[in-house]
């Protein structure tokens, strides 16, 4: 997904959850992100169940162009990501972070947002719908 001049938001799926366990069905994540001067790039895994109701709230998000469509790791501190309105005109912005805990404390997060154009919402449904096949 691109926004305006140097931004833009890359998701890939990495693997799949090992079927016969918890994991099943669960969805690991590359992500990687630039906004501005600053980029990260990481990996999180989202619970199956998770990924279906985002896509729920995007396909809704699509159709009415109002309210917000979430997606969060399975530790919501890896990775948030929300799509949403921000306001009754139907211009749209991105928000979230990706990041990770290190061992002894410290943290490791980008925090970003940036608008981009409604138009791209049919591609972003399709896009996120493939990334489950």
């Amino acid at each position: 997904m691109q926004g305006d001049h140097d931004q833009f938001l890359e998701i890939t799926r990495s693997a799949f959850g090992e079927p016969g366990t918890p994991a099943a069905g669960d969805l690991l994540l590359s992500i990687a992100i630039q906004v501005g001067g600053y980029s990260a790039a990481d990996q999180a895994w989202v619970p199956a169940d998770a990924w279906h109701e985002f896509l729920s709230q995007l396909r809704e998000l699509e159709k009415r162009r109002r309210g917000e469509a979430k997606l969060e790791g399975a530790s919501p501190r890896d990775l948030r990501l929300t799509f949403r309105s921000t306001d009754t005109l139907g211009h749209m912005a991105l928000t979230g972070h990706i990041g990770w805990d290190a061992p002894g404390g410290f943290s490791r997060r980008l925090e970003f947002g940036f608008p981009f154009d409604p138009g791209f919402l049919p591609a972003l449904v399709r896009d996120f719908q493939a990334l489950a096949r």
